[in-house]
């Protein structure tokens, strides 16, 4: 038996006094050869998503699982341009409506954004304050703007993904990323 944590530093911090008489394993986000000396060193074993990496004893290697699916496209009748992940600010949302307003006199945006429930103090969960601002943006314009947050499963990710024309991710540039 062990515990899996999908973790990133500064977001997993809460994990550090568990105490936990198992094993546990990192399953790491944007690691590189420069940083995987950052993440926390209370897990017994890291998993990098990176298999070019050449990193230490307690780490893995792996490729990053591309799951199989069936497109179930619908035509939309106006442009449908879709992002999603967690809410962070440099996720690049705002960016992203502001370009489509700039492009499109209709369009319809899709957001899937959840809450990083367990993100420590990096990040504000509260993104209604956020979502306020993004209709505050297309106010009096042709733009349509859907948002949800509720976690979905792979399944049901896929199905949204899949009903957008165009699905765009917007992030902020940040060279000392690798893959998440």
């Amino acid at each position: 038996n062990c515990i899996i944590f999908n973790a990133y530093p500064g977001i997993i911090d809460w994990s550090y006094n568990l105490n936990l008489t198992i094993p546990t394993i990192g399953l790491a986000h944007e690691v590189t050869q420069d940083n995987y000396k950052i993440f926390p060193k209370h897990f017994n074993y890291w998993i990098a998503t990176d298999p070019s990496l050449n990193i230490s004893d307690n780490w893995f290697k792996t490729i990053r699982p591309i799951l199989e699916f069936k497109i179930e496209k619908t035509k939309n009748n106006i442009p449908t341009i879709g992002s999603f992940g967690f809410y962070f600010k440099n996720k690049g949302f705002e960016n992203l409506i502001y370009s489509v307003k700039s492009e499109f006199k209709k369009a319809k945006i899709r957001l899937h954004i959840t809450k990083a429930h367990f993100s420590g103090s990096i990040t504000n969960n509260d993104i209604s304050e956020f979502i306020l601002s993004c209709y505050n943006i297309l106010k009096d314009s042709g733009i349509e703007l859907e948002i949800s947050t509720n976690f979905m499963s792979d399944e049901n990710m896929i199905k949204w993904l899949s009903k957008n024309d165009l699905n765009a991710l917007f992030y902020e540039s940040n060279m000392d990323r690798g893959i998440s």
